[in-house]
């Protein structure tokens, strides 16, 4: 009587489950199987191309500054000779000091930092000083992340740096102050090889100048922590390449603009020591007024005033000689005094055309050298110069061009380290600041921060020795004072 109707099944919805569909091939599970495979080659894709771009970086960096350091030793030789036959032996004297100085300063860095790896190491490191090929070794180390052997006593990156300074300081800086001296002295240093000899000096100071900033920027550490100075450089190879490009004018343009102007204004050293002196003045001032002499590394008593007053001193010099772009870090000149130094470097080029005496005055310097001649270098460079720093702002993320603003003091960045980080590891480099930075305002924090994570820290050290981020000899770099129970550290 009742006839049974056939159930009809209803009709699938898009991307629903069947029991005749195995489950790889439902059109749900098809998009999602397609766009993670999708993803999964994207990620492959940028992958691949980050590490193409890191070797070829690590690569260009290991034989650009070797080139640079090699060609600029060896105009540098050339410039001797030509000083020695013209009968001009003061100016040779003083480029064989500076090489000199150069080359015994890496060494005696070299010998300090592997004074504990053995001979070995130590004789592999000189060899790397005395072949000139050292900036561009430790540049590929860094570039390529090589495993740091135990016992040095800084890092990969910090090596480099001091190696980089050491360079510009003693020998491209002032041998290219030296050779710019020896053209305005004397017409018979006018010559090609001359202006060649001095091209290269201001082309190697530029060039490493331009190396120190795009590493620190680049560094994956650096944008891991503090992200909000590190980046400016976008990831474009494009941009990349421009941002490099006018870091290097910035520095090459901004050293021709401070040796000519220093040239020019040494027709009479009154007024030449009175502006140095006044900027260095001026600057230390500035440090001791906002509460930010002493510098960040971790020594202290007679050590560390010695190393603030040293460095404080070389940092300012570079910052204004080759507007080394990551000076305006907190922790060394600073955004807005940055700034306010490469205002000033343009004034002061355009006041030393100003009171140039083209017949030399007293001293000699810049005789027959026409005023107009004068004029119009001076000119070419200071607009170069701002150009330069124009072309980077257009370039660079434009949020990190507050940075060059910035009032920061280096207490205020070095307590953020610990303020702004909720991870222990990221904490934990508060211990790598001198105390005198935080130890007044957050010191009681960071006592008892470490008196709660001690215990676990100890704990994760046992069970997992040698991949736990926390090691014996960072456990040294806490103060006595901030443990109350000392033997809990020295039972480790």
């Amino acid at each position: 009587m009742f006839v049974q109707s056939e159930k009809v099944a209803p009709e699938p919805r898009t991307g629903a489950i069947t029991s005749h569909d195995p489950p790889h091939k439902t059109p749900l599970l098809k998009s999602f199987n397609s766009s993670f495979s999708e993803s999964l080659s994207n990620i492959a894709k940028t992958t691949t191309q980050t590490l193409k771009e890191s070797k070829f970086f690590a690569r260009f960096e290991l034989y650009g500054t070797a080139i640079v350091s090699i060609v600029d030793m060896a105009t540098d030789v050339m410039m001797i000779t030509l000083y020695y036959r013209g009968n001009e032996s003061g100016f040779a004297l003083a480029s064989l000091l500076c090489v000199s100085l150069n080359l015994f300063f890496q060494t005696f860095a070299v010998y300090v930092l592997n004074m504990n790896l053995g001979w070995k190491v130590q004789l592999r490191e000189l060899l790397l000083v005395w072949t000139l090929i050292k900036p561009g070794v430790d540049a590929y180390r860094v570039a390529t992340e090589a495993p740091m052997e135990a016992g040095r006593k800084i890092k990969k990156h910090e090596e480099m740096t001091l190696f980089r300074v050491v360079e510009m300081i003693f020998e491209a800086v002032p041998g290219a102050a030296i050779q710019s001296y020896a053209i305005f002295f004397s017409t018979k240093f006018r010559t090609s090889a001359a202006f060649l000899a001095l091209l290269s000096s201001i082309g190697a100071a530029a060039f490493l100048s331009a190396l120190m900033s795009y590493d620190y920027d680049t560094s994956a550490d650096g944008r891991r922590v503090r992200p909000q100075f590190y980046g400016y450089i976008p990831a474009s190879k494009r941009l990349k390449v421009l941002c490099f490009s006018s870091l290097f004018f910035i520095s090459a343009f901004n050293l021709a603009v401070r040796i000519l102007a220093c040239f020019l204004l040494s027709s009479d050293m009154t007024i030449l020591v009175s502006v140095v002196a006044s900027e260095l003045a001026l600057y230390f001032s500035y440090k001791l007024w906002r509460r930010d002499w002493t510098y960040w590394t971790p020594f202290n008593g007679v050590v560390g005033a010695l190393v603030t007053l040293l460095c404080r001193l070389c940092i300012k010099l570079l910052a204004d000689w080759c507007a080394i772009v990551q000076f305006r870090h907190p922790n060394e000149v600073g955004g807005a005094y940055f700034s306010f130094s490469f205002v000033l470097t343009i004034a002061l080029g355009m006041v030393s055309v100003y009171v140039y005496d083209d017949e030399g005055g007293e001293s000699g310097v810049g005789k027959n050298l026409d005023k107009d001649t004068v004029m119009i270098v001076m000119g070419s460079a200071c607009l170069g110069l701002i150009l330069s720093f124009g072309a980077l702002a257009m370039t660079m993320k434009r949020k990190y061009v507050s940075t060059f603003l910035s009032l920061q003091t280096s207490n205020s960045y070095c307590q953020q380290c610990f303020t702004e980080r909720s991870d222990d590891e990221g904490r934990f480099a508060i211990f790598d600041f001198n105390e005198a930075k935080w130890k007044e305002d957050i010191g009681v924090d960071v006592s008892i921060w470490v008196t709660e994570r001690l215990p676990v820290w100890l704990e994760e050290i046992q069970c997992c020795a040698g991949t736990f981020w926390l090691t014996h000899q960072k456990l040294s770099q806490i103060p006595e004072w901030v443990v109350e129970d000392q033997s809990l550290i020295c039972t480790t």
